[in-house]
């Protein structure tokens, strides 16, 4: 193990090749390598906690409104008029959930990808032997740009275009961590950066021109990653699905088994470098 990466793993990872302490090790031990820059595993359990507490406040609503539909008794007209003011408050709270959620989520895989990039070019690209070993017209490009995951290349030119899921799949396979991600991750980030875009440039409703849009963009994706609320009959507000944060979730816990898959790959084959 190189003396730099030595310094970013825990102290029982750099037994590795001795008589006893290797054994045991796990493949997010390995990750813990790689993303470095943030504690990951911490901020993932925040997540998952809060999402459990949206979640429970929906569900706690949804029964609320409930028992008030199937309400019969002196109050039937209270009750009516309560029911009709939480089931309008309903769209919006979904609405404000659903953004709770591409707000935990969307910055903190980018997180994982950006800084992982950059440990990735710190310690396994430091001279040319790399980039000689793993050509890739990205290499050719300008330096300031070619590990920044928010861009990608579109021609000869080398002029940047914005692109943050084209930029990590680029890099990704640049560096030769493509074969170590999930292989739908690409349509998962495309939808979630899509949806997290909307929100936070336009917020619970949108210009009808992006409703309809989008409206037509989520038909290529599963049918039960997002919920939508109609207004004369028409798209009015869009919503993830606990399904699709639930995959997220899933997607998030096997780029890190695949990113301490490519750092133990990694040092295995400068460990047998002549």
């Amino acid at each position: 193990m190189s003396r730099k990466l030595r310094r970013n793993v825990p102290e029982y990872l750099k037994q590795v090749g001795e008589p006893r302490g290797g054994e045991n090790i796990r493949l997010e031990d390995w990750a813990s390598a790689l993303i470095k820059h943030i504690a990951y595993d911490a901020q993932l359990t925040t997540i998952r906690f809060l999402l459990y507490r949206l979640r429970k406040h929906d569900k706690e609503l949804d029964e609320e409104i409930r028992r008030l539909h199937e309400y019969e008794g002196p109050h039937q007209e209270r009750a009516v008029d309560e029911w009709v003011d939480l089931v309008h408050d309903s769209v919006y709270q979904g609405a404000a959930n659903s953004m709770a959620a591409v707000g935990m989520l969307a910055p903190f895989i980018e997180s994982i990808f950006c800084g992982g990039f950059e440990t990735i070019r710190e310690e396994f690209f430091e001279d040319d032997s790399p980039y000689d070993a793993h050509p890739h017209p990205r290499w050719d490009r300008a330096e300031k740009t070619r590990w920044d995951c928010h861009s990608v290349y579109t021609d000869k030119s080398g002029r940047p275009a914005k692109d943050l899921v084209g930029g990590i799949f680029e890099l990704a396979e640049a560096v030769r961590l493509s074969p170590y991600l999930p292989t739908d991750l690409k349509q998962t980030l495309k939808a979630l950066f899509a949806y997290r875009n909307k929100m936070f440039h336009w917020g619970f409703e949108w210009p009808p021109e992006e409703r309809k849009a989008f409206a037509t963009q989520i038909a290529q994706w599963p049918s039960n990653w997002f919920a939508t609320a109609t207004e004369d009959g028409n798209p009015w507000i869009f919503y993830l699905t606990d399904v699709f944060v639930d995959h997220c979730l899933e997607q998030v816990d096997q780029v890190v088994l695949g990113i301490g898959a490519y750092v133990d790959a990694q040092l295995k084959a400068e460990h047998e470098k002549p």
